[in-house]
């Protein structure tokens, strides 16, 4: 497998961490924050393996 083809799967585990977490965010707003940096490991993997900009 490919050094992207890993990126991606990276991702799509984060976006399910995301989604999880929305559920914890109902009772501790900490988890929201977790979101925000979780979005933004993504968003950074995205533009160093891909050139993705948000």
């Amino acid at each position: 497998m490919t050094v992207e083809g890993y990126v991606e799967q990276i991702i799509t585990k984060l976006r399910e961490a995301n989604l999880l977490l929305n559920e914890v965010c109902e009772n501790d707003s900490f988890a929201g924050e977790i979101q925000e940096d979780i979005a933004e490991i993504q968003d950074t993997l995205r533009h160093r393996y891909f050139g993705e900009e948000k």
